[in-house]
């Protein structure tokens, strides 16, 4: 069993083990890439304050927490005039991917840039993903298909590979269909083009002038709270 962290004893005893040694003392200060969470998130910055979630070993086999990185760029996919970007709050998890030289000149310019120092490979030049892992859920219906939605899958944006567009909160959903017709809060297309239709007809037969001497007759105003009805079963 290996009890110092910082030797392995199968090294020991040749010129190999030792540079394989050296190679492993190098790399244990060579930052890459770690899980980490949200400390803070400076949305208008696009930064972040990150804690990495992998404890440092010491040879004693003690846990110590890697140091908090501060100002850290967080990936918006973006181009084209669109970008998509969340609004992460603390305890949001992803991960810090360093840099292989310093991108504070580039940060700043947002153009080529000499690097401002001769880091390399340290979380102070990394960037932040954010990631869900799996803690989310995906609706049945969505099985093949792209979703943005909540983690809980009450509000979505669905593009089913089928051609159906869904847009849904907890309130309502609205359902778009490959052939063009829609359907809102379980009914088509057809009944609400039916209920304007109806409503008009309604309004051309009452007769209605801006004198107020032919008020609604009692069949007029049953055909518009029967219309009206119908429109109150679509905002269920």
């Amino acid at each position: 069993m290996i009890t110092n962290l910082g030797r392995d004893p199968a090294n020991q005893g040749s010129l190999a083990g030792t540079f394989r040694d050296i190679y492993r003392k190098l790399l244990q200060n060579t930052d890459d890439c770690l899980p980490a969470k949200i400390i803070s998130y400076d949305r208008d910055n696009n930064t972040a304050q990150v804690q990495p979630l992998i404890a440092v070993v010491a040879t004693d086999q003690t846990l110590i927490s890697r140091p908090q990185v501060a100002e850290v760029p967080v990936i918006a996919i973006g181009g084209g005039g669109f970008c998509l970007n969340f609004p992460l709050n603390p305890g949001d998890l992803g991960w810090i991917k360093a840099n292989d030289r310093d991108i504070s000149n580039y940060i700043r310019t947002q153009q080529e840039a000499r690097p401002q120092t001769k880091r390399y490979h340290k979380f102070a030049d990394g960037l932040f993903f954010p990631d869900v892992l799996n803690n989310y859920t995906i609706a049945a219906e969505d099985a093949s298909a792209v979703v943005l939605q909540s983690l809980d899958s009450l509000t979505k944006l669905s593009l089913n590979n089928d051609g159906r567009v869904i847009l849904q909160s907890p309130g309502g959903r609205i359902e778009l269909s490959p052939d063009g017709k829609y359907n809102f809060n379980g009914i088509g297309g057809e009944e609400l083009m039916a209920i304007l239709s109806d409503f008009a007809t309604v309004m051309d037969n009452a007769q209605i002038n801006h004198d107020g001497n032919r008020p609604f007759t009692p069949a007029t105003k049953a055909a518009i709270q029967a219309i009206k009805a119908r429109i109150d079963i679509m905002t269920i």
